[in-house]
């Protein structure tokens, strides 16, 4: 069966969400097994791509997301609040979800063996919301941050996270 013959599992937080769809999609017609977890049910009338399977839960919830990973090699975290909740969170509330949350989801991920991880970002961290922040400008990976918000503020200690966490525990 295809779960059986995959290249690699991966493990997709956000999996009903357009990156999260768009990862499944794509790594389902690379021969990928796709293990998914989203607070909503996937889209009905959206086929499910070959090899995906998912389950309805929070990614802060670890008991949960324990079970899940312990069966994958790979993590691609893309759920959480995003900048459409930038009126209705707090700078506190965004921190819990995108850096404290993602600590605990990092520790599990490398507690059950999973070695490489993915976290997903914005471009607000480098443009911020409504780009007079860093004004006309090239954007590349030696531009400094222009956070203007709790949630660019939020992505951006994720990225330093995963990176320190990257260095400090070996994992990819």
């Amino acid at each position: 069966s295809f779960l059986e013959n995959h290249v690699m599992k991966l493990f997709v937080t956000g999996i009903c969400g357009r990156l999260g769809r768009a990862i499944a999609a794509e790594a389902s017609l690379q021969g990928h097994a796709v293990v998914g977890l989203d607070m909503q049910p996937w889209p009905s009338g959206t086929p499910l791509p070959a090899g995906v399977e998912t389950s309805v839960g929070s990614y802060e919830d670890m008991a949960l997301v324990e079970r899940l990973l312990k069966s994958c090699d790979s993590m691609i975290h893309t759920a959480g609040p995003n900048g459409a909740h930038v009126k209705k969170l707090s700078l506190a509330e965004f921190l819990r979800s995108n850096v404290e949350s993602v600590g605990c989801l990092l520790e599990t991920a490398k507690r059950v063996g999973v070695r490489r991880m993915a976290l997903s970002s914005t471009m607000e961290v480098l443009i911020g919301r409504d780009w007079t922040t860093s004004s006309a400008t090239v954007v590349d990976e030696d531009s400094p941050p222009r956070t203007d918000s709790a949630y660019s503020i939020s992505r951006l200690l994720q990225e330093h996270l995963g990176r320190e966490f990257s260095r400090i525990h070996g994992v990819s």
